[in-house]
C-alpha cells in the first residue's frame, strides 16, 4: 500500500468509494438521500469539500487502485481557534478493507495538521458502521455531537393536553420575550456535564438572531406559555436538499432550536412542543425531521431518542496537547 497527497485527479476514485460507503449506510438508514449512491452525486459532494479553502487530504492505493481517502479543512474561528474539520464526505475506504485503515490514513496526515498549529481535530462519521466509529475512538477521539433523524409518519399523532400550558406559534408581540430566552440553550450547555464553552461577547449576536426569527417567513417557532409567561420554545426550518449535504432526505424539516426553562422541566412541555411541531410538519407534507444535540447533554441524549430520533452521524473530536510542538522527546542541546 502507498499513500499519496490528495489531488484533483483522485476525485473520481474518491467519489466511487464514497458512493459505495453511502450504499452500505443506507442499508442501515434507508431515509438517507439515495442520489449519493451514484458516483455523479458523490463526486459533487467530495468535490465541494475538496474545493474549500485550505483543504488537505491523503489517499491510499493498493495495486494502483485507490482504497481509501481522508480530507480535512483547516479552519480558524474565535470559538474553536485553529482546527481541522473532516466533514461527512471527507472519508471513505473500500468495502474490502478493514476499518482500521482509517487509523493509518489519519496517522499519515495528522502530523501536517499539527505543524499547522491545529491541535483540535473534528470528524463527522457515519453512525451505521460501528467498526468505523470504533476505529476513530481508538485514535483518541471522543463523542461530541449527535445528528439524528426521525420519521414523522410513525409519530403518535395525538397531542398531550397540559391544562395550564398554552402552545402556540410566535407573534410579533413575543419578540422581547423571545430575546430574553436567547441564552436558554447556551447557558444550559455550559453546565455539568457538558461544559460547552460559550463566549459572553457572542450573547448580543444570539439575542439579535432570536429576535429576527419573528420576521423569518421560513421559520415555525412554537412557544409554550404558562400564565402568560414564555417557558419554552422549538424552532423548525425546512432542511433543503443540496449537492453536498448527504444527511438531508427529501421532505425534511429541521428542528434547530429547542429549550425549556429549568423551573418547569419534567412537566411534559418539551414533549407537547415536539408533538405540535411534528404534527404541523406532517400536515405540511414533511416526512422526516433532522436535529442534533451534544452527547454529553444528559437531558437531550435521553429526551430526543424517546421522541423517535435515531443517530445517523456522530461528530467526534480529539484535543491534542499543544505542548507536543516542543515537548517532543528532544533535549534543549
Amino acid at each position: 500500500m502507498k499513500c499519496k497527497p490528495f489531488i484533483d485527479d483522485f476525485l473520481t476514485e474518491a467519489a466511487g468509494l464514497l458512493a459505495n460507503r453511502h450504499k452500505r449506510e443506507r442499508l442501515k438508514f434507508p431515509a438517507l438521500p439515495n442520489q449519493f449512491e451514484k458516483i455523479e452525486a458523490a463526486y459533487k459532494a467530495v468535490e465541494a469539500l475538496w474545493r474549500k479553502e485550505n483543504s488537505t487530504g491523503i489517499a491510499i492505493f493498493e495495486d494502483n487502485q485507490m482504497i481509501g481517502y481522508l480530507i480535512g479543512n483547516f479552519i480558524s474561528t474565535e470559538l474553536r481557534s485553529r482546527h481541522i474539520w473532516i466533514d461527512y464526505a471527507g472519508l471513505a475506504i473500500s468495502e474490502n478493507c478493514n476499518e482500521e485503515l482509517f487509523r493509518d490514513l489519519y496517522a499519515q496526515i495528522a502530523g501536517k495538521w499539527i505543524d499547522y498549529g491545529c491541535f483540535d481535530h473534528y470528524v463527522l462519521v457515519p453512525a451505521g458502521n460501528s467498526r468505523l466509529v470504533d476505529a476513530w475512538l481508538k485514535l483518541g477521539f471522543s463523542f461530541e455531537q449527535v445528528h439524528a433523524l426521525c420519521d414523522i409518519n410513525i409519530q403518535d399523532s395525538e397531542i398531550d393536553n397540559l391544562t395550564d400550558i398554552q402552545i402556540r406559534l410566535a407573534e410579533k408581540e413575543d419578540r422581547q420575550s423571545i430575546i430574553d430566552m436567547a441564552d436558554l440553550i447556551v447557558s444550559h450547555q455550559t453546565e455539568a456535564p457538558t461544559w460547552a464553552v460559550d463566549l459572553p461577547e457572542n450573547l448580543p449576536k444570539f439575542r439579535k438572531g432570536y429576535g429576527e426569527i419573528i420576521e423569518d417567513k421560513e421559520a415555525k417557532l412554537w412557544l409554550a406559555a404558562k400564565e402568560d409567561h414564555l417557558v419554552g420554545f422549538q424552532g423548525y426550518w425546512e432542511a433543503k436538499e443540496s449537492d453536498s449535504n448527504m444527511m438531508i432526505p427529501e421532505n425534511c424539516i429541521e428542528l434547530s432550536i429547542a429549550g425549556t426553562k429549568k423551573e418547569v422541566r419534567g412537566l411534559g412541555i418539551g414533549k407537547v412542543l415536539t408533538q405540535r411541531g411534528l404534527s404541523d410538519a406532517k400536515r405540511n407534507g414533511y416526512q422526516f425531521c433532522l436535529s442534533d444535540w451534544r452527547m454529553t447533554n444528559i437531558q437531550s441524549s435521553r429526551f430526543w431518542p424517546s421522541r423517535g430520533f435515531y443517530p445517523i452521524v456522530y461528530r467526534l473530536t480529539r484535543k491534542i496537547d499543544p505542548r507536543i510542538a516542543w515537548a517532543n522527546g528532544k533535549s534543549f542541546n
